[in-house]
């Protein structure tokens, strides 16, 4: 194959020789008083070899400005790796309470465009009059970090007892364990319980995290309930350990100027949390609305035969109704099921009622 196209070539060059020879042509290039004349052929290998040249020129100084490229880029990554080491820093140090170091770290991190917003987030934080100005900036920015810097505005609030701030800076927070824990607590102070009643759900899920103080206010509230509906709306955000208390429950309860919106509104809440304070509650919720109660209470006996909490229910309605034997079979078979203190305590009181002392004394003993 090789031989081939050897002789192909050559026969090529000899035509192309014998062409040259007997018809070189000629180009003739005049400019004002300069001319320039040359055979065509010799014209055409010039014009080849220049565009030849050009393109390898063109391909020399795109292989330089690649270079210089590559160069910028490792630059640029260099500096984003460093500034991200001194975030890192700052944050750690900040977070173990070196803040002046911490703020250091963070000031040369807020030189770099990449790390410039999260290193003012944390620099925020502090108390100074120019970490106040940036967080305000930061909060209006429209940048993804706008919700942190609105989360520390809404802490800082309250801890200066701004809660009123603190409500209207966490509208615009979303919903995650992050702010919900913060969000109840700001609900709770604003007594906002039907803000907080319509996230139950997903506050329900940090009940372990409900600070002792934030407890505390809950239950104060309820002292300043005036209408139904708010009513209605703090028993439904009450954590599942103020739910087992049917006293603090039929407190409440009781105070509904509607009885019959207490009988739904406790009907309710045993329908999401069947809990035993609630079944008592709803027991003793009075005499307006004994034949309805009785009648769910009927139902639930019949969707659930050994339920030791409608057995208890059952007892409080039978004592309700006057009648301390059915009360006393009630309670009974509620603590054959599950034996709890309060439902002692309530047998105990049932049959002192009905004369039978050594039931009760033995039943203390």
């Amino acid at each position: 194959m090789r031989w081939v196209i050897a002789l192909l070539t050559t026969l090529g060059a000899l035509a192309l020789g014998t062409l040259v020879s007997q018809s070189p042509g000629y180009v003739l290039l005049s400019y004002e008083d300069l001319t320039l004349q040359t055979s065509l052929w010799l014209a055409a290998v010039v014009t080849f070899l220049a565009f030849g040249a050009f393109y390898y020129l063109l391909r020399g100084a795109g292989s330089f400005w690649g270079v210089k490229n590559q160069i910028a880029g490792w630059s640029s990554a260099r500096q984003q790796k460093k500034a991200l080491q001194f975030l890192g820093k700052g944050i750690a140090l900040t977070v173990l309470g070196e803040a002046d170091r911490g703020r250091r770290y963070l000031e040369r991190a807020r030189q770099t465009p990449s790390t410039q917003v999260l290193a003012e987030t944390f620099l925020a934080r502090d108390s100074d009059p120019d970490s106040a100005a940036m967080m305000d900036r930061l909060a209006t920015s429209g940048h993804p970090f706008e919700q942190v810097a609105l989360y520390y505005q809404a802490e800082v609030a309250m801890g200066e007892g701004s809660s009123e701030t603190a409500l209207t800076l966490i509208e615009k927070l979303p919903d995650n364990p992050e702010t919900l824990p913060l969000k109840r607590r700001v609900w709770i102070a604003n007594r906002s319980f039907q803000a907080m009643a319509q996230h139950q759900k997903q506050v329900s899920k940090f009940e372990d995290d409900l600070m002792l103080s934030e407890h505390q206010a809950l239950l104060e509230a309820r002292w300043n309930l005036a209408l139904d509906s708010e009513r209605r709306d703090w028993l439904s955000v009450l954590p599942s350990i103020s739910l087992q208390d049917d006293g603090l429950l039929l407190e409440v309860l009781l105070s509904f100027d509607d009885p019959a919106a207490a009988e739904a509104c406790c009907r309710s809440l045993i329908e999401r949390t069947p809990s035993l304070g609630l079944f008592l509650a709803y027991g003793d919720l009075g005499t307006q609305t004994l034949s309805i109660r009785r009648r769910h209470a009927q139902a639930w006996l019949s969707q659930f035969p050994h339920s030791a909490n409608v057995s208890a229910c059952l007892g409080a309605l039978a004592s309700a109704e006057g009648d301390p034997a059915a009360a006393i079979l009630h309670y009974l078979e509620c603590l054959k099921l599950k034996p709890t203190p309060s439902i002692k305590r309530r047998l105990i009181g049932v049959y002192l009622m009905a004369g039978r002392f050594e039931d009760a004394r033995a039943l203390f003993q």
